[in-house]
């Protein structure tokens, strides 16, 4: 009944947006809204025909309403809905390819499961390209085009949501873009905040469309960061700091292992604290030149997740002494000891 009466569905008028022809100030519109319920209330205050004081009331709220019709009119309303033009906008996709993809939960892993999304029957690309113009890219650290599915290969070293939004935030100054979406797990591995890039597209007026891909990890250990000195002295000991992250295996006991390429270095049992454990071990390398170490967490049970357990780092061990310059004006008593420690250390000269 609506639709035959006002034209269109009920849908367009909760989709659209209602602007006036006319746009007197509010205090006018106020002013003239009274004037006219005082005119239909004076229309009726005497009548030839005696009426009771209900019909009064009743006639006179039609009469305003009809008035008030009529100036609604008079503004000419104009009912602004959105459409779109096939193929006359783009649709930019943004699909993750950072090495999480390559994680499976249950018999797929998360990038053959966006690979069926994308390409396989009432894929997502195919839907999207019957009324815009389709690109797609993938990003990691970097962003980079795709062809399609096949190009995803789950390798990228880490995930930088910001900097995939920063990219589809230029594309959106360059040219029409109807909207963006991001295919990802969301595990992002930098510190680079990703809501002021997703501002950005909000001030533009270009929707963001977020797709979640993995189910929920619910127990899981995995090592987040590794940092340890590049370069250290021969037969002299360095410091490995980790960052341990839980999910769910809170006061559980883990053993973690550091190994290079002959086999285990050093083994520690730590007890996980509540989502983030710090780590840390001395080490003295037993080789020359450059040594691959890998710290690893051994998988506990029940664990989803073992692919984030072990990180890989890189220590150049050189084998030549450390040369120390003393200069002081005159030496103070606290040299003796200086050169105390220094002289049980052979690695160290001292002048």
């Amino acid at each position: 009944m609506l639709e035959f009466l006002l034209k269109y569905s009920p849908v367009l008028y909760e989709q659209g947006q209602w602007q006036w022809r006319w746009h007197p100030p509010v205090w006018q519109l106020a002013l003239f809204a009274v004037c006219l319920f005082l005119f239909a209330v004076f229309c009726y205050y005497r009548t030839t025909l005696p009426l009771r004081r209900g019909w009064r009331y009743a006639l006179g709220a039609l009469r305003f309403l009809a008035l008030a019709l009529i100036v609604i009119l008079l503004l000419e309303p104009v009912l602004s809905v959105s459409t779109t033009v096939p193929r006359k906008s783009s649709v930019l996709v943004l699909v993750d390819d950072s090495k999480s993809m390559a994680i499976s939960d249950g018999r797929a892993t998360r990038r053959e499961q966006i690979a069926a999304r994308l390409s396989g029957e009432d894929g997502l690309l195919d839907g999207l390209a019957k009324n815009f113009r389709v690109e797609t890219y993938r990003f990691a650290g970097d962003v980079s085009p795709m062809s399609g599915a096949a190009d995803l290969r789950g390798e990228g070293p880490s995930t930088d949501l910001a900097r995939a939004l920063e990219f589809a935030g230029r594309q959106a100054q360059q040219g029409a873009l109807s909207g963006v979406i991001m295919i990802t797990d969301g595990a992002a591995s930098n510190d680079t905040d990703p809501l002021p890039a997703a501002a950005t597209l909000a001030a533009q007026r270009v929707p963001l469309f977020t797709v979640g891909v993995g189910e929920k990890i619910r127990n899981d250990v995995s090592i987040a960061k590794v940092e340890a000195q590049r370069s250290v002295l021969e037969n002299s000991a360095f410091e490995v700091s980790a960052l341990l992250q839980e999910r769910g295996l809170a006061n559980r006991d883990v053993t973690v292992e550091l190994r290079d390429a002959d086999g285990p270095v050093q083994t520690r049992q730590v007890r996980l604290a509540d989502r983030s454990t710090r780590l840390t071990m001395q080490v003295v390398p037993q080789r020359k030149g450059y040594v691959q170490y890998t710290l690893a967490v051994q998988p506990v049970k029940g664990e989803s997740i073992v692919d984030n357990n072990d990180l890989s780092f890189l220590v150049n061990t050189r084998d030549r002494n450390a040369r120390i310059l003393y200069v002081e004006e005159l030496h103070g008593w606290e040299f003796k000891f200086i050169r105390r420690a220094m002289d049980g250390d052979n690695l160290i000269l001292l002048t």
